[in-house]
This record gives structure tokens, C-alpha cells and sequence, in this order.
């Protein structure tokens, strides 16, 4: 029976050193995948911040643009005031001009042109 002990148990350390090293080659392939996955992570902290950096200067050049629509808009407003006073000036100034030509256009002579 001690033989058969002996051997069970040599048998039992063979298999708990294989289960062992199973273990260490698990570990292994674990931190490696870790190491990887983390680096990967890294990577993608600086495309972020990369991005995050263009959404920033994106931000600030549409309120830049925004800002020169306003102006624009508020200067072609201005713009569209100053016509319309400018023609209802030139309307104005068409009539009174019509009325002096009305007022000194030459009536015909009661007798002719030769003064028959």
C-alpha cells in the first residue's frame, strides 16, 4: 500500500506542478494581455486629447464666425435703412423736381407762334 501511496502521490505532484505551470503560463498570457490592453488605452488617451484639442479650436473658430455673422448682419441692416431712406429722399426729390418742370413748362401763345 505504500507503493501505491508513493505513486498516487508522485503522480498528484506531477499534475500539481503541470496545473502550476499552466497557471504561470496563464499569468503570463494575463499581464501581456494587460500590458497591451493598458498601452492600447494610452494610445487612445492621446487620440482623445487630440481630439478633444480640434473640438476646442473647432468651438472657438465657429464663435469667431458666428461673431462676424453678427456683424455682417447688423452692418447690412444698417446698410438696408440707409437705402430705403436714400429712395424715399429720391422719391421725394423726384416730385419736387416734376413739379417745377410742371410749374415751367411754356403754355402755347393764345395766337400762334408767329403771333398771327
Amino acid at each position: 500500500m505504500a507503493a501505491e501511496f508513493q505513486a498516487v502521490r508522485q503522480e498528484m505532484a506531477t499534475e500539481f506542478a503541470a496545473v502550476r505551470q499552466e497557471m504561470a503560463d496563464l499569468d503570463t498570457r494575463m499581464r501581456d494581455g494587460f500590458s497591451r490592453t493598458w498601452s492600447e488605452l494610452d494610445s487612445l488617451r492621446a487620440g482623445l486629447a487630440g481630439v478633444e484639442q480640434g473640438l476646442r479650436k473647432l468651438g472657438l473658430e465657429f464663435e469667431e464666425f458666428r461673431q462676424n455673422s453678427k456683424v455682417t448682419l447688423e452692418m447690412l441692416s444698417e446698410l438696408m435703412v440707409r437705402t430705403g431712406r436714400h429712395e424715399r429722399e429720391i422719391t421725394r426729390l423726384k416730385r419736387r423736381t416734376s413739379r417745377v418742370e410742371n410749374y415751367l413748362r411754356l403754355k402755347p401763345l393764345p395766337n400762334g407762334p408767329s403771333g398771327e
